[in-house]
């Protein structure tokens, strides 16, 4: 059965939830693009419409260069929410939700639930569970585009001694006891990744044939990570725009072709190789890749031959060098900017720090 369904199934069942259409991916206007199943959705929390909602939504954000380190980041997700537009009992819906979605196939040891530390708001979320752990409230502000306080309670599950947030509900304009409206996003990929023992998102079933191609072209487990999640984003939204799209709209389709030009280029991966096993963007790319790499020359020479030093930053604002390269090609000196590393989840086991995430959390 297709997952979706099996979630579409099982949520709707439980709350007895009505389904909201999918927005379009392709947006007009100031987002491009839709990248969260509650942009369309927000008037709904003033109109407060009775009972639960459910929607599925692809969204698409630009997660570079956190995707490079990050095995949970990927630009595009499909993303599923339960809404409640109308002020509930938090602490029984999300607890329900855990039963209905992860009790089933997980040890309740090892999920979590992170909240603010709000004595109302911690005091209900022992009712979702024995594994409570609070944090300072301003980690957790939601910051929506509605009136009101809004709090995220995050869901997590203890996996190879790291934490994989597997849903984020929030508190909608929260004013103390134990109603709030909810919003919340699941995350059907993650979920699989950890049923299946998958080390990243992209190790799963439906995507290992194609991980294991390009690893084996790159020998590097977050480069593959990387390029797996950027070109399915490309494939994902070059079909949704098409030729009718604005121009905003094929630059975000050319940047995230770029992030890849300069990330192989940096590493000395054949581009091309990497196209062979994505054929349908190979029309699409090729173009674009012979024109960065003369763009790329032509700026470089234009660095050693200037007469004044140029700096990285002038290089990458004015001629397009991007520092990785700026430091391989023109001055190995050059300090790159550390990539983040603080997260709750790596791929590599020993490099995650919540044998026991209560106590590291204290």
């Amino acid at each position: 059965m297709d997952e979706n369904i099996y979630w579409r199934e099982q949520i709707c069942q439980t709350f007895k939830a009505r389904s909201l259409p999918a927005s379009p991916l392709v947006r007009s206007g100031k987002n491009l693009f839709t990248f969260s199943p509650i942009q369309d959705e927000l008037t709904k929390f003033a109109e407060q419409p009775q009972g639960f909602f459910y929607k599925e939504q692809l969204c698409f954000r630009n997660v570079y260069p956190a995707n490079l380190v990050n095995p949970l980041a990927s630009p595009c997700q499909e993303l599923v929410s339960l809404f409640s537009f109308e002020p509930v009992s938090f602490a029984p819906v999300i607890a329900q939700f855990i039963r209905t979605i992860l009790d089933p196939w997980l040890s309740a040891s090892d999920i979590f639930v992170i909240v603010p530390d709000i004595p109302s708001i911690a005091t209900n979320s022992r009712a979702i569970s024995t594994n409570v752990i609070e944090i300072p409230r301003e980690r957790l502000i939601c910051a929506l585009p509605i009136p009101g306080q809004h709090y995220y309670l995050k869901v997590c599950v203890k996996f190879n001694n790291g934490l994989v947030t597997v849903a984020n509900f929030v508190l909608v304009d929260y004013q103390g006891g134990n109603l709030a409206q909810l919003d919340s996003v699941f995350f059907p990929l993650r979920s699989t990744m950890i049923s299946e023992h998958a080390k990243s998102l992209f190790e799963t079933a439906h995507y290992r044939s194609l991980y294991l191609k390009v690893f084996h072209s790159v020998e590097s487990h977050e480069l593959t990570h990387f390029l797996v999640g950027q070109l399915e984003a490309i494939r994902v939204l070059h079909q949704a725009v098409g030729n009718a799209g604005n121009k905003k709209q094929h630059y975000t389709l050319k940047k995230l072709a770029r992030e890849i030009f300069s990330e192989c280029a940096y590493h000395q991966i054949s581009v091309t190789a990497i196209l062979q096993n994505f054929p349908t963007l190979a029309e699409f790319l090729s173009p674009l890749y012979e024109d960065f790499l003369a763009n790329l020359e032509k700026s470089i020479r234009q660095v050693k031959q200037s007469r004044q030093p140029i700096t990285a930053d002038y290089a990458y604002q004015t001629l397009g060098i991007p520092y990785q390269l700026f430091k391989a090609r023109i001055d190995p000196t050059l300090v790159l900017p550390k990539l983040p590393s603080n997260f709750a989840y790596h791929r590599n086991p020993s490099e995650n720090i919540y044998v026991d995430p209560i106590a590291r959390y204290r």
